[in-house]
């Protein structure tokens, strides 16, 4: 008996160890990429400065955080990917139907997320309705750009149908996955609640914060970063056993005790 809790607290060890390495070697290429654009910014700033060389220009290009079609922007997609495929494997594990159906939904916004970077949907698709939205509220011209508005209200939604998810789940994995939302909507929603204000003129300048224009690219970007990868630890600490071996059944059964409690 003590050597077979020695082997589970050996695998519980090795899979949580596992989850923070994964993080923390993601969480240092987004930091690369960003280390990457300050760089580019330096040899040819926003890739436009006259009498540079052309290889400064297409650096610039390669790893503009503000930019589409690039490193910085398949990166984010890819991680997003990940999460969606950790969330997939992650329902698997569990015998509760209500978490097997919320990580599904997680994993399908997740992919959404991973198309979205890849392709700009939030401004293709939700631009329109966003401006038309605001119309009917009678909210015209209130965000610079359209699809702030309805983006949150969907943010708002996923949240509500996953509380009782993230009353069931382990408080940790819980609690990254929350933190995570957080760390993303800031940097997707807040960020850009931010720089709507400075395009309609309603904050006249940066400057007197210590925000510069690639400051703020760069917080809004890792933000957007961290999301996901706080995703894909707290999918990963899900599927690592319990410090006592406690298996599926049981871990979902004190789940369900904790949101009684």
């Amino acid at each position: 008996m003590g050597s077979n809790t020695k082997r589970v607290t050996a695998r519980t060890q090795d899979a949580r160890l596992f989850a923070y390495a994964v993080a923390g070697g993601l969480l240092l290429i987004a930091l690369g990429l960003c280390a990457a654009y300050v760089g580019a910014q330096r040899l040819n700033p926003y890739g436009m400065e006259p009498g540079r060389p052309e290889i400064t220009r297409v650096l610039f290009q390669l790893f503009d955080l503000d930019g589409e079609n690039n490193i910085p922007t398949w990166y984010t997609s890819l991680l997003w990917a990940m999460a969606a495929r950790m969330a997939w494997v992650a329902h698997r594990r569990e015998p509760d139907l209500v978490i097997r159906r919320s990580w599904i939904l997680l994993g399908s916004v997740f992919l959404l997320l991973s198309l979205d970077e890849a392709a700009s949907l939030h401004e293709r698709l939700l631009g329109l309705a966003g401006d038309t939205l605001q119309d009917a509220m009678g909210l015209e011209g209130s965000f610079y750009y359209g699809w702030v508005l309805l983006a949150g209200m969907l943010a708002m939604l996923v949240a509500a149908l996953l509380v009782p998810f993230v009353l069931r789940i382990r408080r940790d994995v819980a609690a990254c996955l929350v933190v995570a939302a957080i760390l993303f909507l800031s940097g997707s929603l807040g960020f850009e609640t931010i720089s709507s204000a400075v395009n309609l003129g309603w904050i006249a300048s940066i400057d007197r914060t210590g925000l510069t224009w690639t400051r703020l690219i760069i917080l809004e970007e890792l933000l957007e970063m961290t999301g996901p990868i706080l995703a894909i630890h707290a999918s990963l600490l899900a599927a690592a056993p319990l410090r006592n071996g406690a298996p599926a059944e049981q871990r979902a059964t004190s789940g369900a005790v904790r949101a009684a409690a």
